[in-house]
């Protein structure tokens, strides 16, 4: 089983670079271990990405912490949330109100935290208006 492109893509992003070399994965078993406390060999990590061998089914405890490494619960969670068309996850960080004269109109800002399948990039800071009528 290699890991699809979609979740080589999150791995990327999580390290901050592209993998490209076999080298790339001792780093990226360091860097699994310093943030989820599960050790993943570098040899491992090669054969999930295609880099060596042939592929084994990898044990869940490696799924698991290769999805904790990417901010989700568990490899049953990844899995699922890939099966999910056009999935993203906003945090509202802050919101406003307009305090000229068009109180109706409320504006709140969300980041985005996760995000599969989806045109939004992690990161984003979306601006999200909407209308509410003056109570009277």
């Amino acid at each position: 089983m290699l890991l699809s492109p979609i979740i080589k893509e999150l791995i990327e992003k999580r390290i901050g670079k592209e993998i490209r070399y076999p080298a790339d994965c001792v780093q990226l078993s360091y860097e699994i271990e310093k943030h989820t406390t599960h050790r993943i060999s570098a040899n491992t990590l090669k054969r999930l990405l295609g880099f060596i061998g042939e592929v084994q089914t990898p044990r869940l405890y490696t799924l698991d912490a290769i999805a904790k490494y990417i901010h989700f619960n568990n490899w049953n969670d990844l899995s699922e949330s890939l099966n999910q068309p056009n999935n993203t996850t906003l945090l509202e960080i802050t919101e406003q109100n307009n305090d000229d004269n068009r109180k109706s109109v409320e504006k709140c800002l969300f980041r985005v935290v996760n995000s599969l399948n989806s045109r939004f990039q992690i990161g984003e800071i979306l601006e999200i208006s909407f209308y509410k009528p003056d109570e009277e």
